[in-house]
């Protein structure tokens, strides 16, 4: 029986603006433009909030309807921040500004429910294949792609309104405890997705090997244990690549060890369970042939006596081949996944 693998899923980071400075609802008038781009900071900050908190809680908690309770508070105050700003009077005639903001905040409502649901939906079916699940991140990283485009047309947007209004636009990263985690977040997923896809792969393969064992279909073991020979081969070549996390090397170590499993099952423990198979054909043929005979000879007795001796042998073999999936690869799996929750744990942001 193969355990159920852990991956962790991230939604798309909000990008910070500005100096942040908290206002009230949106007034119908500004004293000056830096009081207008403030309380677009505000919006944007407020997100971000939401934004860590669900990331936090899907990390630190195994309550799934935590975690659905802050990304549906996520989702309600990317609206509250839309239809804030779209109550914002043009400042001096400019609407491009506070336009490409209230964009920013419709593309992430419109991600949160539409484009965030289906990759939520790809998930529940990528385990099927490494292909979905190649599939998935990719979808994932192209939602957050859109985000981050609209986001940078708001940069354009506020040089351009800061050029027109004396305003002078200092870029630089977001020191803000919240900017702060979500650099973490960001830096997290980063490390962590490449190390996941290149165990997904070898763990896909192994299922694939161990269904074909289950159905005893000689071609398809054949094929499957070449194909998992050459999947874990080439993950162990990359897997060093990967390097450690701030000092912490325990997704790779574990990962290369279970990898190692796997590797290991398919050069020395698939064929005990072949011959097993083989010579359980050959054993029934032989079987129902002394069955048929009326009279048996010596020889004839010899010679079943003998097959059955070695039949015994194969069975044992073949056993101790097919314990090492409980025995060692169970194990490792259960300490990657382990990792993996650790990992997450202790380098996510508790907000």
């Amino acid at each position: 029986m193969i355990n159920k693998s852990i991956r962790q899923v991230s939604v798309i980071a909000s990008a910070a603006l500005f100096s942040l400075q908290l206002s009230a609802q949106a007034p119908q008038t500004y004293k000056h433009a830096g009081e207008y781009i403030d309380y677009i900071n505000k919006q944007m900050a407020n997100v971000n909030k939401k934004y860590v908190k669900f990331q936090s809680t899907s990390a630190h908690s195994s309550k799934e309807r935590k975690a659905r309770r802050d990304f549906n508070n996520l989702l309600e105050e990317v609206q509250k921040s839309e239809g804030n700003i779209r109550t914002m009077p043009p400042y001096n005639s400019n609407r491009a500004f506070r336009d490409s903001a209230a964009a920013y905040f419709k593309l992430y409502n419109i991600i949160l429910q539409k484009d965030y649901n289906k990759v939520v939906d790809m998930q529940e079916i990528a385990d099927q294949s490494y292909d979905l699940m190649e599939a998935y991140f990719t979808a994932r990283d192209i939602v957050s792609d859109k985000l981050a485009s609209q986001s940078e047309m708001i940069n354009v947007e506020l040089k351009k309104f800061g050029a027109a209004n004396n305003v002078n636009i200092i870029e630089g990263s977001d020191d803000s405890d919240i900017g702060k985690m979500m650099k973490k977040i960001g830096e997290v997923n980063h490390y962590y997705d490449p190390i996941y896809l290149n165990f997904f792969k070898v763990y896909k393969q192994y299922a694939y090997l161990s269904d074909a064992l289950a159905s005893k279909n000689v071609g398809s073991i054949e094929q499957n244990k070449n194909t998992l020979q050459q999947f874990a081969t080439e993950a162990l070549t990359k897997i060093n690549s990967f390097g450690s996390f701030k000092g912490d090397n325990s997704l790779v170590t574990s990962s290369k060890k279970l990898i190692e499993n796997y590797l290991k099952f398919a050069n020395e423990k698939v064929q005990p369970q072949l011959d097993f198979l083989i010579a359980d054909e050959n054993f029934k043929k032989l079987d129902a042939e002394m069955k048929k005979k009326t009279t048996r000879t010596k020889a004839d007795i010899d010679n079943f006596n003998n097959e059955v001796a070695n039949f015994n042998k194969l069975v044992a073999k073949s056993n101790e081949a097919g314990a090492f999936n409980n025995n060692v690869i169970n194990p490792s799996l259960d300490n990657f996944n382990k990792a993996v929750a650790n990992f997450f744990s202790s380098y996510i942001p508790v907000y």
